[in-house]
């Protein structure tokens, strides 16, 4: 997960888990509020009626069946019950079955002297009262709709609101962060461009100011540093084969002297050895040559290479030397707006790829035969070596491009392991992707592609 998301995730379930926690509080807090504005205006009409009544029983006044309510403060549908100290019904409004009460409300009075209660959606507030040395116990009862009205159109709008709330959390913190840290998204793509061959390049600072540009230039600093370093190394590569090949040279030419002026058997045999291995060791150092020349490929100048040709010349070089050597090549018509596609870059180091990796399919044919298939395409031209001799096991396979690998099927050749380590350095440094296959029938492929430019 990037820090992108980790981010925007973050903020997102943060702004969504506040609203979420702010809407049940202010719920919460109105559902109370409607119960103690409830409580209140029942209490305040529960004392205004007893007190009328004691007043009336005071002055032995009979209490009217409906009192007076110009001067009480009522809820709608609101029911009254009044009841003296020995707990008789001396008042109701009761005009129907909508209010049940039940005996054990006044003895609830009589221990606590009020209580207030919600049961089957109606409200009811008991109390006890005296007046003039009489107790009476008085009930109101009534339906709070308006105030429960009120309370659903604020849960609906809670719910309203937090789905477009949520919808937009989820959205705007998204935006904001990935316009934010666009320029994190431009730095990675380009320290993803950072190889071995393009140590040279630097990241763009655009802005000076920010954090990412701390980072960047402390990336270039280590750029810097490394591509120093990686400089010395293959400045000191070249120089010490370099001046190797002198003496190598005049070796080589001392024992090729003495070979041929040698008398005994056992002295030739002895010489050839020697021979033998400072040949491998010239080789040895004209590939580690071939190799800092390959990593040094910016400073050369450049041209655009037909893959075909390259091919041609790479076979008709080997066939110099190996008057067996046979190459069949197939360019299948290529589709509506797909040419063979050129390759930019050095052509003596192309030429040494095209060359080394035709050779080894060569060499380790059994009939000394390679077929090879170019297939223009309209993103890129793909070409195939095949040839028909023992294939490389799975375990070969992985580190077939690596430095001195030789496979099973080397065995009774003479090499060093380092001719595709080159081919796939040079191709890599021009920009084609090279690959090994075995083919349907069970035959080596060498598979290169060549993106158009």
């Amino acid at each position: 997960m990037t820090l992108k998301t980790k981010l925007s995730l973050g903020v997102s379930l943060l702004i969504t888990l506040l609203f979420a926690v702010s809407s049940v509080l202010i719920y919460t807090l109105f559902a109370d509020f409607r119960k103690d504005e409830v409580e209140t205006r029942l209490r305040q009409s529960a004392i205004a009626t007893t007190r009328l009544i004691a007043s009336l029983r005071a002055q032995d006044a009979p209490i009217p069946q409906s009192l007076d309510e110009s001067n009480i403060e009522t809820l709608e549908e609101e029911v009254v019950l009044v009841f003296d100290s020995s707990r008789q019904p001396i008042y109701s409004n009761v005009t129907d079955k909508r209010f049940s009460w039940r005996p054990a409300d006044l003895s609830l009075l009589t221990d606590e002297g009020a209580f207030f209660r919600t049961e089957k959606g109606r409200e009811t507030y008991g109390l006890q009262y005296e007046e003039g040395g009489n107790r009476f116990y008085t009930l109101v009862s009534a339906p709070d709709e308006v105030g429960r009205r009120k309370q659903q159109f604020l849960l609906y709008v809670l719910l309203g609101t937090g789905v477009l709330f949520t919808i937009l959390a989820w959205v705007i913190p998204a935006r904001l962060i990935n316009q934010l840290l666009h320029p994190l998204d431009s730095f990675l793509q380009q320290v993803r461009a950072v190889h071995a061959h393009t140590l040279n390049t630097r990241i763009a600072i655009p802005n000076k100011d920010g954090e990412i540009a701390l980072l960047a230039e402390e990336f270039n600093g280590m750029l810097e540093r490394l591509e120093l370093s990686y400089q010395r190394q293959k400045d000191f590569t070249a120089h010490a084969s370099h001046e190797l090949r002198t003496p190598i040279a005049r070796l080589t030419a001392q024992l090729e002297n003495h070979l041929a002026a040698a008398d005994t058997a056992a002295e030739k045999a002895f010489l050839g050895h020697l021979l033998t291995d400072t040949n491998r060791l010239s080789e040895l150092i004209a590939s580690l040559l071939l190799l800092t020349r390959a990593d040094s490929a910016d400073r050369e100048q450049t041209e655009a290479c037909r893959p075909d040709e390259l091919l041609f010349e790479a076979a008709e070089q080997l066939s110099r030397n190996a008057a067996d050597f046979r190459m069949q090549l197939e360019i299948p018509d290529a589709g509506e707006g797909s040419e063979i596609a050129e390759i930019f870059g050095v052509r003596g180091l192309l030429q040494v790829a095209f060359f080394n990796l035709l050779k080894n399919a060569y060499q380790y044919s059994a009939s000394r035969r390679v077929v090879a298939t170019l297939v223009p395409e309209p993103e890129a031209t793909v070409l195939t070596l095949e040839n028909d001799g023992p294939t490389l096991s799975e375990a070969e396979q992985t580190r077939l491009f690596q430095p001195f690998m030789r496979g099973a099927n080397a065995a009774g050749y003479s090499g060093l392991g380092l001719g595709l380590r080159m081919v796939a350095r040079i191709l890599e440094k021009h920009g084609v992707t090279i690959r090994y296959e075995i083919g349907n029938t069970g035959q080596n492929r060498f598979v290169m592609v060549i993106p158009v430019q």
